[in-house]
């Protein structure tokens, strides 16, 4: 029938001329169904009523800049940076006001009429890590970063050169660490020391060195970190044929983990403590919190660990977190006076990491999906994924994570200050230093109406005002934190 009906010649030109137009007029009504979809999606994003040209002649740009070039951008954002450090570096400990050291580069009539002569110690002195990994993460190859001893040097040290040379020979103070906060992501395995230089490296000459440059040490401790990757629980390895060993720097014999002081940098401490400069300062170049109850002799912490510090003779330390690109300059800055620290923990220090609940579910969480000797799903994983799913895909190695979040919402500084509400003495004893916690050069009152929030019972639609008045009591400019719980 449709051949007979193709064969008429009216019937070809009735198809040759009805499609198109039938196309066409489709074509015309997707479109038509578009635009306001399309319309209306340019209004969400874009103001003005509309969608325009980002740019067009004669009418205002959507987007500003006070920037000619990428090159002006690149240091306004340097500038920012070290803004945010100066502001965020946190003074942890300040024994008689052992900061600020003046230099002849402090602003104003407090300045020193020789530059201090100081000792900079830590092998990763001369290789900080200046960012996280994944999204945080900072290739430092591609230059512009402004290392410690040029930032110490800008702010008016005059820094012991013997030492800072021995750090930079690798075939004297030993090889720098392999890793780097950026590898953290990479998928790669990566095998996590300190490479903390050992006291047995350190020659008669380099000690000789620190008596020139005593009037301050600077010990610096560095810990990389960042997404994709969990701090190690352990101080071992396990090579190809399970053989269990000691990574290097470890202590030996005790049960440590990566965040805490391992043998190397402990003797070094030890050994600046003792070596009588006038001040001992402790630089936390850390994106993460680590044990820092070797700092505050009422911590027991030093004791509890059997570590031989003596944290009485550490007048001063310093969070000073990743501080990307510039952000050494804002440590030199905050050294010297020119600034006063204002920045605020954002986490609680606790005294024993292991003695956190978190730690029983911290760490390595995969599950495997094949268990001993046959397809099965090993208990406590089923609110995850459909165990009989999981048992027909006979595909070994697959693993499923997991983590039971067993202690709720009370885990960081929320479990500390729940469980210390009415027991001062536990929570002096687990906790180093709080949330928000962070010194001052000065001294702050603080003056609180709480108007109709006092005495009242939340009920999380009502709006409270409280007014704070903060007065700096001493002869220093500084900025303080409002904190209101």
């Amino acid at each position: 029938m449709l051949k007979k009906l193709w064969k008429s010649k009216g019937t070809r030109v009735w198809f040759f001329v009805s499609v198109p137009v039938i196309l066409l007029f489709a074509i015309i009504f997707i479109i038509s169904s578009a635009v306001p979809v399309i319309y209306n999606v340019f209004n969400m994003v874009m103001p003005g009523g509309g969608p325009r040209a980002i740019y067009q002649e004669g009418i205002d740009p959507i987007y500003t800049t006070e920037y000619e070039n990428k090159a002006e951008v690149h240091e306004a954002a340097r500038a920012v940076n070290e803004e945010i450090c100066e502001e965020g570096f946190v003074l942890l400990k300040n024994k008689d006001s052992a900061l600020p050291l003046y230099t002849p580069a402090t602003e104003g009539d407090k300045a020193a009429s020789a530059a201090p002569k100081i000792s900079v110690f830590g092998k990763n002195s001369v290789n900080l890590a200046y960012g996280g990994s994944g999204s945080g993460g900072t290739d430092t190859t591609s230059g512009g970063f402004v290392d410690l001893y040029a930032a110490l040097e800008d702010a008016g040290y005059d820094v012991n050169p013997t030492l800072k040379s021995f750090y930079e020979d690798d075939g004297a103070s030993g090889a720098k660490r392999k890793g780097n906060s950026k590898d953290l992501d990479s998928g790669d395995t990566v095998i996590l020391t300190t490479a903390e230089t050992p006291q047995s490296k350190y020659t008669q000459a380099v000690k000789d060195s620190y008596a020139d440059y005593n009037d301050m040490a600077l010990i610096v401790i560095t810990r990389i970190g960042g997404e994709g990757f969990d701090m190690p629980r352990l101080m071992t390895r396990t090579d190809g044929d399970g053989k269990v060993t000691d990574v290097e720097g470890a202590r030996a014999g005790k049960d440590d983990h990566f965040l805490q002081l391992d043998q190397n940098e402990s003797d070094m401490v030890k050994a600046v403590c003792d070596a009588g400069f006038d001040r001992v300062v402790v630089v936390l170049n850390t994106g993460q919190a680590i044990e820092t109850g070797f700092l505050e002799e009422t911590s027991g912490y030093v004791e509890l660990k059997g570590y031989d510090i003596d944290p009485a003779k550490i007048d001063a330390a310093i969070w000073m977190g990743f501080p990307g690109e510039t952000g050494t300059r804002a440590l030199g800055s905050i050294l010297n006076g020119n600034v006063n620290p204002s920045g605020k923990l954002a986490d609680t220090y606790s005294v024993d990491f292991k003695a956190d609940p978190t730690w029983l579910n911290f760490g390595d969480n995969r599950i495997t999906a094949r268990g001993e000797g046959s397809n099965h799903v090993p208990g406590g994983d089923e609110y995850v994924f459909d165990p009989d799913e999981v048992a027909s895909h006979d595909i070994p190695g697959v693993y499923y994570y997991f983590v039971d979040y067993e202690e709720s919402i009370y885990y960081g500084y929320r479990y500390y200050e729940t469980r210390g509400a009415g027991n001062e003495e536990w929570y002096n004893d687990n906790v180093v230093y709080p949330f928000g916690h962070g010194l001052s050069y000065t001294d702050f009152t603080w003056t609180a109406d709480f108007g109709s929030l006092k005495d009242a019972t939340i009920d999380g639609k009502t709006k409270y005002t409280v007014t704070v008045t903060v007065h700096n009591d001493g002869d220093v400019a500084g900025k303080d934190v409002v904190q209101l719980y």
